[in-house]
């Protein structure tokens, strides 16, 4: 009878030590194309810089355990009011400036592109913005 407690009693153990299933990942991508034929730097607040040659693009990813929803995902750091945007080192620009008023705002996640596919069984979320001479063409006349 011993044996047998003992023996049921290891075999609980052993089957309800399972190993926590992985909950996953979500993926949210942020892709800022510079589809002009201008050369683009990118500036906030804290003086951070992307620089994006014409035709080339800056990729950067934030990845959060679980399953999630897309997030607001505009080009938005705490406390920057405005980003400023250079052309070819000569134009600059000021996205959410009242001085400015650009029709298109990195700053704001309904100007991004957002494209949702499935990783794994899993989100993964692609943000895209994309730099174009009219956003040039509009920088010239502000």
């Amino acid at each position: 009878m011993k044996y047998f407690i003992l023996i049921l009693l290891v075999s609980i153990l052993v089957f309800s030590c399972r190993k926590p299933e992985y909950p996953g990942e979500t993926v949210h991508e942020r892709i800022i194309e510079n589809n002009s034929s201008h050369s683009i730097n990118i500036k906030n607040l804290y003086n951070n810089e992307i620089k994006i040659p014409r035709g080339e693009s800056f990729e950067d990813k934030f990845v959060s355990e679980g399953e999630n929803p897309p997030q607001v995902y505009g080009y938005l750091i705490p406390e920057t009011d405005s980003i400023e945007v250079i052309y070819d080192d000569t134009l600059t620009v000021y996205h959410g400036s009242i001085n400015y008023l650009m029709l298109r705002d990195l700053r704001r996640n309904d100007m991004f592109n957002l494209t949702e596919s499935k990783t794994n069984g899993f989100n993964h979320y692609t943000y895209t913005y994309s730099f174009t001479d009219v956003d040039y063409d509009e920088a010239r006349t502000k």
